[in-house]
């Protein structure tokens, strides 16, 4: 739902990659399905096979479809800085983790201000 908003409110710089549409229309919504990228189980995860064969059946060579979606929501978070829609990199990171499903672990997207 976040991609089709973005690409919605941004269609210059975001679109919905097909792999992503092919997920959602077989239930691969991650976590709360069990299964998306990886599959999950109890606190334990491992690459979902589904995903990886749609990733080889339609990826262009040399792209890993995970790095690529990263890099666009890493770049949004920092046009939402500079553009003042936030006013400090924590601020983004908190609202990437809690409004898009941002891996907590990593931090979220931008290296933390000092």
């Amino acid at each position: 739902h976040v991609t089709d908003t973005l690409s919605e409110a941004f269609p210059d710089r975001m679109h919905v990659p097909e792999i992503l549409t092919k997920m959602v229309e077989r239930g691969m919504l991650g976590r709360k399905s069990g299964k998306g990228f990886y599959v999950y189980k109890d606190r334990d995860s491992s690459p979902n096979p589904e995903a990886l064969e749609l990733q080889s059946e339609g990826a262009e060579e040399g792209v890993n479809i995970q790095e690529h979606l990263a890099g666009l929501m890493i770049a949004e978070a920092q046009l939402c800085l500079d553009e003042g829609v936030a006013s400090c990199a924590e601020d983004v990171n908190f609202a990437m983790i809690m409004g898009t499903g941002y891996a907590p672990f990593r931090g979220g997207p931008l290296p933390k201000e000092f």
